[in-house]
């Protein structure tokens, strides 16, 4: 019998251009399936072994007023609605939000169930990316075939309060009962999923794997240049976006005394221009600081360029985190980060592997980390940068862990 993937996501780039996460798992799932698709809100699309053409989405001009139509039926969302009511938190603008995830649930399940009526004698797995309105859409079509197996992950964005103080009313308990696995990307992330659905998920379904990032760690570590050649050379990656506080490694930058540091970010964003602006304010008249801001680059591309350059280390100034795939990509590579205390970070980022500071210490304890780093031999180097490969094998291998999410793929 024929297997038949189903990647569903709500996040896709413009233009139809797959995102990041999906560039990566979308070789890996290729190949362990004979037919895979994608359906995100644009519409739906085969996959394909070429991660970086375009997707022309498949959809029909009737598939929103059915979705419309079809909404205001859902059991689910007139329990919610009642949950709203009990808990106080019932407002014209809180049941909109509702209704309109409703509706986009319905609008992408329309599409799943158009996939699944071309393959009915296939074996099906419905894998969401997200545990938001793309879960549910695969929730909706789980009930209607029970023989599906369905597993969702779960990141920060649509499980932390801090983030969506609605998440635990956009469907949770549903998607909960009809999925076959919950997958969240920390335990972090797994504890704020808890504190309000615990005794409205039956725990033996969930479970923490991280995301991970693809690829195979380099055999050898070479000696980063801050020891051959006294520059100490650091990178970031990230979208430019108030939450990264960018900002934070440009003030830190800006009262670095120690030896010369070039500074390179990978990304683009809405505050790219603000930071290289800023960066030109506070570090044109630095001398021993360069900084180069070149904008968007393709994974592959952060891939080489961490296999081929030896950086000492990775920075994430982030305010909220899950557990960062761009720090695991660094760490890949021996690279160790030096991040804020937020979220997940703690469990990737272990003591003896890099180095963590309070998100309150900002620039102070970027500064501190740097110079904690520049105080180290070659051997004591070596076997940071050693722990920091040895942590991304052991437990955030994506290639590995698709393998453990998706059961009935035996490698």
């Amino acid at each position: 019998m024929s297997r038949t993937l189903i990647y569903l996501s709500n996040a896709m780039f413009p233009g139809g251009m797959n995102n990041p996460f999906l560039q990566q798992e979308q070789p890996w799932l290729v190949s362990h399936y004979d037919h895979a698709y994608v359906v995100t809100y644009q519409g739906w699309d085969e996959l394909t072994q070429d991660t970086e053409t375009p997707h022309v989405f498949r959809r029909s001009a009737l598939d929103t007023p059915m979705a419309c139509l079809t909404a205001p039926f859902t059991k689910a969302l007139w329990q919610e609605l009642a949950r709203l009511v009990k808990d106080g938190r019932f407002t014209p603008v809180n049941a909109a939000k509702l209704g309109a995830f409703v509706i986009r649930g319905h609008r992408m399940h329309r599409w799943v169930e158009q996939i699944i009526r071309t393959h009915p004698e296939d074996e099906i797995t419905l894998y969401s990316f997200w545990f938001s309105y793309d879960a549910f859409a695969a929730a909706l079509s789980k009930k209607k075939h029970p023989d599906a197996k369905f597993v969702a992950r779960g990141h920060y964005f649509e499980i932390d309060l801090r983030r969506n103080a609605l998440n635990p009313y956009l469907m949770k308990q549903f998607i909960a009962r009809m999925t076959d696995g919950i997958y969240f990307i920390g335990g972090t992330v797994r504890d704020w999923f808890m504190s309000y659905m615990k005794g409205r998920v039956d725990e033996n379904k969930v479970h923490v794997l991280a995301l991970g990032s693809p690829g195979d760690a380099p055999e050898t570590l070479p000696v980063p240049k801050r020891l051959t050649e006294g520059v100490l050379h650091v990178v970031s990656c990230s979208r430019a976006v108030p939450i990264k506080r960018l900002d934070i490694i440009v003030d830190a930058l800006s009262q670095w005394e120690g030896m010369p540091v070039s500074w390179l970010h990978i990304g683009d964003g809405e505050e790219l221009e603000h930071i290289r602006a800023y960066a030109e304010e506070k570090l044109d008249q630095k001398e021993n600081v360069i900084f180069r801001l070149p904008g968007n680059m393709q994974p592959s591309q952060i891939q080489e360029l961490y296999e081929e350059m030896p950086f000492d280390a990775f920075l994430n100034t982030s305010e909220g985190e899950g557990v960062p795939v761009s720090i695991m990509e660094a760490m890949r590579c021996g690279i160790p980060a030096i991040a804020a205390d937020v979220g997940g970070v703690a469990e990737l980022v272990a003591d003896g592997c890099g180095w963590r500071f309070a998100f309150e210490e900002g620039a102070d304890g970027v500064l501190r980390c740097l110079g904690e780093l520049c105080a180290m031999d070659e051997e004591h180097t070596m076997q940071v940068r050693r722990c920091a490969q040895a942590q991304w094998e052991q437990g955030y291998r994506k290639e590995s862990l698709l393998g453990r999410m998706l059961k009935e793929v035996q490698e």
